[in-house]
């Protein structure tokens, strides 16, 4: 029995759709694969198992001991105050002694983090702790 010609043609049809998703997808690999390969060249990826990758920052253990170590002094001093909270001024006045990165970046990272709340008062803006307990 012949297939009707509009069958034949719808057929042959979706086989063509079906082998140009085929190559762009074979494709779309290369240039996933090129990628990556140029990433660990430039040692910015490394392998975490067979199919996924972390990406790297090499050399910067130094800058993150420094942002840690900020970041916990910063939280020690304003826990400390009465009511863990400082006035912005106050804070920024301060020098760290476990960092280099200076008490403004640290503010702004830590309320970036969510770690501090940005208050604004009538004496100026005022960080306070967030609370940890639920």
């Amino acid at each position: 029995r012949v297939a009707p010609p509009l069958k034949r043609e719808w057929v042959k049809s979706a086989a063509e759709k079906e082998e140009a998703a085929e190559a762009e997808s074979a494709a779309r690999a290369a240039k996933a694969r090129a990628a990556i390969d140029v990433l660990n060249h430039a040692r910015l990826l490394t392998r975490k198992d067979a199919n996924s990758y972390w990406f790297t920052l090499p050399g910067c253990g130094p800058l993150m001991a420094e942002l840690s170590n900020g970041r916990t002094e910063m939280l020690e001093v304003i826990r400390r105050k009465k009511f863990g909270e400082m006035l912005v001024k106050e804070a920024e006045g301060r020098k760290l002694k476990a960092s280099t990165l200076g008490c403004r970046f640290h503010l702004r990272d830590l309320i970036g983090r969510g770690a501090l709340q940005l208050v604004h008062t009538t004496s100026g803006g005022m960080v306070k702790l967030v609370s940890t307990r639920e």
